[in-house]
């Protein structure tokens, strides 16, 4: 039973809420931010570039966050006692989930001094929001669904030390709540429900898991080069690696399963409740080193054209470390009682991406903007599955900004990313199946990872700044 417990939590990180941008108005550059962040955006792309906002500011977005995924999981032979062989079809599964809502805000303040700015700010990055899928689809083994929430908040202080540098600093407290549910096939061998019988719903169990991290402490460190001139911009951005250490449960529901029947029938009860829960379980998450840097020129008044470098550090994510996990199960047999810690793989890869994008004034009231980007995935494709959808991916975004008054403007931008179609044939991802009466984990358990992976992101959102006080 151990490795069933466990097993549920491989699909619940990393690559499933990675860091790609943040706010409006860095959608509508394609995140190209990192030299020419104007707003309080820079709190996330490079804390430097606040020296940029002058008195007093609150900047507020609403983004809604639609993410795409369609598995065709890949066919299946099937032999039968006599020898007989057959192929299995699935139909293709989609997510069902409804589109995420992103809000951020910040404020800022100069609090009279001429090269220091002081701002804090609440934001949410754009990373994989719901998943839903057909509760008896083929991909029920890999996951069900899931439920992400992660963002960050704190202070930050940018300060201008002479005419062409200024150096910012941002500490920020992170929080993190991971939900996943998946299905395990629970059997009796030569009864039936043996390994030939996966995907018969009588054999299944739900597994719920779910734990969060309230408290993160991290830092962002930045560093913007501009002449007196204007004419170019050189930024740098640095957010150390850091660890998220999430609580949580794991609740196995055997409501639907055959070895549970109803308190009304106990002779045929061989589990007693319908649910069984395992308290106190930790999760080490290894978050990586982000490294930005962003070259922009402004070669005629009103433009501003800029290109991106951004490297992400997640190979640090080896394995994902369980600790504290105390499972009982009460059986007509013998109660089963786990109580372990354990470490699953990972094998992420660094990734890397190049955003171009930049932004024309029209007039003194409308600038426009335009960008895009490529990303390589962090994710080997033995590891992908619907709960870590990330292969090597391109998108663009735009937008609009309209200045209504020397206090007020609004920003709108519209985004899409495109990733790599995929077709797995090396998947790792097996499916949990357990030995009722042994309580073991079937070693040679089917393949359910293998098959087509696509995706698509659509991204877009709203935005106020507003300059307030003398």
């Amino acid at each position: 039973m151990l490795t069933l417990m466990l097993a549920t939590l491989s699909t619940g990180h990393a690559s499933g809420y990675f860091y790609p941008d943040v706010g409006v108005s860095a959608l509508g550059r394609g995140g190209a931010n990192v030299a020419g962040a104007d707003d309080l955006s820079a709190l996330w792309y490079n804390p430097a570039a606040l020296r940029r906002i002058k008195g007093n500011r609150f900047d507020l977005d609403i983004s809604a966050v639609d993410h795409s995924v369609r598995f065709s999981r890949a066919d299946d032979m099937v032999t039968d006692d006599e020898g007989n062989t057959d192929v299995l079809s699935y139909d293709p599964v989609e997510n069902e989930a409804a589109p995420f809502v992103l809000p951020n805000f910040a404020v800022s303040s100069d609090f009279g001094l001429e090269n220091t700015q002081f701002a804090f700010g609440v934001y949410f990055p754009f990373a994989h929001p719901n998943h839903a899928y057909d509760s008896g689809g083929a991909q029920r083994y890999n996951l069900v669904s899931s439920e992400m929430i992660q963002g960050s908040f704190g202070p930050a202080v940018s300060h201008q030390f002479n005419d062409w540098l200024t150096v910012g600093l941002g500490v920020t407290g992170n929080f993190l709540r991971v939900k996943q549910d998946l299905d395990v096939h629970m059997y009796i061998p030569l009864t039936g429900f043996d390994l030939g019988e996966l995907g018969d719903p009588a054999g299944d169990v739900g597994f719920a898991l779910e734990a969060q991290d309230s408290m993160l402490i991290s830092a962002n460190a930045g560093l913007l080069v501009e002449p007196p001139s204007g004419k170019w911009a050189l930024g740098l951005s640095i957010r150390p690696p850091s660890t998220y250490e999430a609580t949580g449960s794991i609740v196995a529901d055997f409501s639907n399963h055959f070895l549970y029947t109803s308190p009304d029938d106990p002779a045929k009860e061989i589990i007693y409740e319908p649910s069984a829960t395992a308290d106190g379980i930790g999760v080490t998450v290894r978050m990586p080193m982000f490294i930005k840097t962003g070259l922009l020129v402004r070669p005629i008044d009103g433009l501003e054209l800029e290109a991106d470098f951004v490297w992400e550090g997640w190979s640090v994510n080896e394995a994902l470390v369980v600790e504290n996990v105390s499972f009982l199960v009460d059986t007509t047999l013998a109660p089963v009682e786990i109580e372990t810690d354990v470490e699953l793989p990972a094998g992420f890869q660094d990734s890397w991406s190049i955003r171009l994008g930049g932004q024309y004034a029209v007039s003194d009231a409308w600038s426009v903007r335009a960008g895009g980007l490529y990303e390589t995935s962090a994710v080997p494709t033995s590891s992908l599955g619907l709960g870590q959808v990330d292969m090597n991916k391109f998108g663009y975004g735009t937008g609009v900004m309209v200045v209504l008054n020397d206090r007020l403007s609004l920003d709108a931008s519209f985004g899409q990313l495109f990733f790599e179609t995929v077709e797995v044939t090396d998947s790792a991802n097996t499916a949990i199946m357990v030995d009722a009466i042994s309580g073991e984990v079937q070693e040679d358990s089917p393949v359910v990872g293998n098959g087509t992976y696509e995706s698509s992101v659509i991204a877009g959102g709203l935005g106020l700044s507003w300059t307030f006080g003398p």
